[in-house]
C-alpha cells in the first residue's frame, strides 16, 4: 500500500487503460450527458495545477472552494492538490458574513466560483469587505453537453451574473489553457491538504487540518470495506462535494477505485432518478432523507434497480422502517456509516 500514501493516485488518471480489461476511455465524470475520462481529467488537473501557479500561488497557499457539485469542482480540488495548495470548502449555503468569517479565518486569498446568480453576488460582497483578493469564476454552461448548454445560455439568462473584467476576476478557462505544473514534493503525512470546517455541538465553526495521508488512508479504509473493491461503480453524486462525508465517500474512494461519479449539482429527486435510470448507477451515498425521498417517489415502484448494488447512508440515524422500506423496493440493504470531520470523515 505504500505507493498510495498522499496524493500520488493522481498521477494514474491518465492510466486507467491499464486495467484489466483494458479501458482506454474509461468514464470519470458524468454532467447531465456530458462526460469526462480519465485521461481528459489527467489533462484539465495539470493544467489547472499550472495555471495556479502561473497566478503565484504557492505551495501551502490556501484555496478556497465555493462551489456547488459540478466538474470545476473536482478539477480545482485535484489540481490544487497537485499544486501543493491547501484546499479550503466553503458551503454555498453561508451568508456573506458567514464566508467572511472563514476567510479570515483560514488565510484564503484565492477563491474559484461560479457566476450562477444564486453565487456570485455573494462572494462579490465577501471580495469587497474581506481579505479576499481574488475569484477564479467558472460557469455552468461549460460543463453541459451540447444542445443543452445553449440552451441554457439562452433560456437561463437570468440564472448567470455577468462579473468585473479586472485583475481580481479570472475566468476559469483561463487557468485551463495548455501547460504542466512545477514538480514539487509532499511530505503526505505533515502536509495539509484541506481544511474542512465542521461546526460540531457549539460556538463558531471550525478548521479541522487534515494531511494528504489523512485522506487517502480514508480512501484506502473506503475501498477494503467493500465487499467487491474491485467492481468498476457508477456512484450517484448528490451529497454536496463540499461536505467531508462526498469528499471522501464520493469523490476520492470512487476516483481511487478508477469508477465514475455521476454528478448533480445538488439533490433533486426526479433528477436523482433520471440519472440512476440513464447510468444505470451502482451505488447511492446518501443521507435518510435522500433515501426517503427516493422510495417515497411516485416512479420508484416502477424503476429498474437490478444494476444497484450499494448503498452508504450517514449524518444522520437512518430510521429501521425506511432501510427495510428501500431494501423492500430495491433489493439492497443500506449500510450505515459514521465518521468524524476531524478523521477525514
Amino acid at each position: 500500500m505504500a505507493s498510495w500514501r498522499g496524493f500520488r493516485w493522481i498521477e494514474r488518471f491518465g492510466r486507467q487503460h491499464e486495467r484489466d480489461p483494458p479501458q482506454p476511455r474509461a468514464i470519470a465524470l458524468d454532467f447531465f450527458g456530458a462526460r469526462t475520462s480519465y485521461a481528459e481529467l489527467a489533462v484539465r488537473v495539470d493544467r489547472f495545477a499550472a495555471g495556479v501557479q502561473a497566478l503565484g500561488m504557492a505551495p501551502g497557499d490556501r484555496l478556497g472552494l465555493f462551489l456547488p457539485n459540478c466538474p470545476q469542482y473536482a478539477v480545482a480540488y485535484y489540481g490544487a492538490l497537485k499544486a501543493g495548495l491547501v484546499v479550503v470548502n466553503f458551503s454555498p449555503l453561508y451568508s456573506a458574513q458567514e464566508l467572511v468569517a472563514q476567510v479570515e479565518d483560514s488565510g484564503v486569498r484565492t477563491m474559484v466560483c461560479l457566476d450562477a446568480a444564486a453565487l456570485y453576488p455573494t462572494i462579490a460582497a465577501v471580495l469587497d469587505s474581506s481579505p479576499l483578493e481574488r475569484l477564479i469564476i467558472g460557469s455552468i454552461a461549460d460543463e453541459l453537453p451540447e444542445p443543452k448548454a445553449t440552451l441554457f445560455r439562452l433560456l437561463r439568462r437570468r440564472e448567470r451574473t455577468p462579473f468585473r473584467r479586472d485583475a481580481a476576476h479570472v475566468p476559469f478557462g483561463r487557468l485551463l489553457e495548455p501547460g504542466s505544473p512545477r514538480p514539487h514534493a509532499i511530505d503526505p503525512e505533515r502536509d495539509i491538504a484541506l481544511i474542512q470546517y465542521t461546526g460540531g455541538t457549539t460556538g463558531r465553526p471550525k478548521g479541522a487540518l487534515l494531511t494528504h495521508q489523512n485522506l487517502t488512508a480514508n480512501a484506502r479504509q473506503g475501498l477494503a470495506v467493500d465487499p467487491d473493491p474491485r467492481v468498476v461503480d457508477r456512484v450517484l453524486a448528490a451529497l454536496p462535494f463540499f461536505h467531508v462525508f462526498a469528499n471522501s465517500a464520493v469523490l476520492n474512494v470512487t476516483l481511487m477505485r478508477g469508477s465514475e461519479i455521476v454528478i448533480l449539482p445538488r439533490f433533486d429527486t426526479a433528477q436523482a432518478l433520471a440519472a440512476i435510470r440513464r447510468r444505470k448507477v451502482t451505488a447511492i451515498p446518501g443521507v435518510p432523507t435522500m433515501f426517503a425521498a427516493l422510495a417515497d417517489h411516485p416512479d420508484a415502484a416502477a424503476m429498474d434497480w437490478s444494476g444497484l448494488r450499494l448503498c452508504v447512508s450517514g449524518g444522520a440515524p437512518m430510521p429501521v422502517e425506511l432501510a427495510a422500506r428501500f431494501e423492500r423496493l430495491t433489493g439492497v440493504r443500506i449500510s450505515e456509516g459514521y465518521g468524524l470531520t476531524e478523521t477525514s470523515g
